[in-house]
């Protein structure tokens, strides 16, 4: 997060950060934000995030630079399951390096389960012609 030339509180792509009468407005030096989403400008209280979830789980449509818009609206979420951690970059669920070692694993099996039914069909066709032959 940083702040823009009206002392907004934005993202990296310039959108602000939200409470639930607008835009979060810093005046002062030292910005904390505690795991219930208060935001603390040196000390005092300047707001809490507005933190919500869509109505409909299914009906997200895909902004771009990891944003979704509700179609079917939202809803504040219930604050007890919530935490927000100050800090942290939200990131996939998933290893990238571990991934593409799993990728190129399942490549290997697969082309080595090919090579075997290849050898089966050799020596099946093999059986097939040369029972089918009379001496």
């Amino acid at each position: 997060m940083r702040l823009d030339t009206d002392g907004r509180l934005t993202d990296q792509q310039g959108n602000p950060l939200l409470t639930a009468g607008g835009p979060v407005v810093v005046q002062g030096g030292a910005v904390e934000i505690q795991g219930d989403g208060t935001i603390l400008v040196d000390g005092s209280n300047a707001g809490k995030l507005l933190i919500v979830e869509p109505n409909e789980n299914g009906r997200l449509m895909k902004e771009g630079f990891g944003r979704y818009s509700a179609q079917g609206g939202v809803h504040a979420v219930d604050e007890a399951g919530t935490h927000v951690r100050q800090g942290s970059i939200e990131d996939a669920n998933l290893d990238s390096m571990l991934s593409m070692v799993d990728l190129v694993t399942i490549q290997r099996a697969f082309a080595a389960n090919i090579d075997a039914l290849k050898a089966m069909d050799s020596v099946l066709g093999a059986v097939t012609n040369e029972v089918g032959k009379v001496g």
